[in-house]
């Protein structure tokens, strides 16, 4: 990984919470807990500093990351490699699934909703979907699939779901940790395999957030005792 120690942290960050969560796999009632700690290697991957100026976006963030998956996909099937196909292939089920519910998407939530138009809604992105899978347009789908698995995330981390299997949208959490077990460990894979080579394409990793205290990237690093 050469000399990008924002890069090499970053895939350090996320191997460590994918191997947490793959010791979640024994109960169906951690499902919430292994649904937190992909996301959380996620989010290792791409989040950026908001403490450093401008405050951005998760949906901004996750434009930017795709573009950034865009350029290592085409990196990895240059050489033969087919680690995102794969990977979307793994989860497809279950990312309809995720489609079909209009209860992760923020506008049902609102108030006044006229619930069959968000029904109409949901169907059309499953068709739009299912055409960008086809045409290998699998960032505008991972866009789409992405931004459910947020309003999930956020559902679960803000405390607005019960924890386990009585959980009224079990369902659905069972259908985003299928899709975070199958694209985070190949988002990570394509970060540490063609991250490195990015910057030739003209695209650039942000630097890391809370760099640890050993990290070059720590801004005490040389000072501290």
């Amino acid at each position: 990984m050469g000399d990008n120690q924002d890069l090499l942290d970053r895939v350090t960050r996320a191997g460590s919470w994918i191997d947490a969560a793959a010791s979640m796999r024994v109960r169906d009632g951690d499902r919430h807990a292994e649904f937190l700690l992909l996301y959380v290697a996620f989010n290792s991957l791409h989040g950026r500093r908001q403490y450093d100026g401008t405050r951005t976006d998760v949906r901004a963030d996750l434009h930017d990351f795709l573009n950034k998956v865009k350029a290592m996909r085409r990196l990895d099937e240059g050489e033969g490699g087919s680690i995102l196909s794969t990977a979307l292939g793994r989860c497809w089920e279950a990312s309809e699934g995720l489609l079909a519910s209009p209860f992760h998407r923020d506008d049902y939530w609102r108030r006044g909703v006229d619930a069959q138009a968000i029904r109409a809604r949901c169907g059309d992105d499953l068709e739009r979907c299912g055409r960008w899978l086809k045409a290998r347009r699998f960032e505008d789908v991972l866009r789409v699939v992405l931004q459910r698995i947020t309003v999930l995330r956020n559902q679960v981390v803000h405390g607005c779901v019960t924890y386990g299997p009585n959980s009224k949208g079990i369902d659905g959490l069972r259908d985003g940790v299928v899709v975070l077990r199958a694209l985070v460990p190949a988002f990570h894979r394509l970060v540490a395999e063609q991250g490195p080579r990015l910057e030739g394409a003209g695209l650039h990793w942000e630097p890391l957030p809370y760099p640890r205290l050993e990290s070059m990237r720590h801004p005490t690093v040389g000072v501290m005792d």
